[in-house]
């Protein structure tokens, strides 16, 4: 993030000018809010508690990570709500994510033809711009929101 200081030696204001950078953790901090939170809901049926979806183990909802199937940076599996899943801190980065599993699991949960389209993706490239991000970032808020809205309809 870039900052600018006030010329006012009175003011000890910082502005934040927004960067492309800076605006993609955004994006992707509430990409993966959602993305815990739907995993959570569907595992035990609550926001506090979810289980990984490699090992099985039931975790505090702060204790899961965001957990893609396929790696690469070419940002086109980023944000693929089918090839990202909540996962424990041990199956997603200690065990490099789980792949074998993950694909297991995804085969069953999805087909074999979705998973292939996934892992094809993985030599994409998606280009977005801060703007792309600022709509994805508004996008899966709203998305969190309907979830917390349909979860508290469902306990009534």
């Amino acid at each position: 993030m870039t900052y600018i200081k006030s010329k006012s030696p009175r003011k000890k204001i910082i502005d934040k000018i927004p960067t492309t950078k800076g605006e993609k953790k955004k994006a992707w901090d509430k990409f993966s809010i959602f993305i815990r939170m739907r995993d959570c809901i569907k595992t035990t049926g609550t926001f506090v508690r979810g289980r990984c979806y490699t090992c099985d183990r039931v975790y505090d909802f702060k204790d899961l990570q965001a957990g893609h199937f396929v790696p690469g940076r070419g940002n086109a599996v980023l944000f693929d709500e089918h090839g990202v899943k909540a996962q424990c801190l041990q199956c997603n980065f200690y065990r490099g994510g789980e792949p074998l599993l993950f694909r297991k699991k995804l085969i069953i949960e999805y087909g074999v033809r979705l998973v292939e389209l996934l892992e094809n993706k993985r030599y994409q490239t998606q280009k977005y711009t801060m703007s792309d991000y600022q709509i994805l970032r508004r996008f899966y808020i709203a998305k969190t929101e309907q979830l917390k809205k349909f979860n508290a309809k469902e306990k009534k």
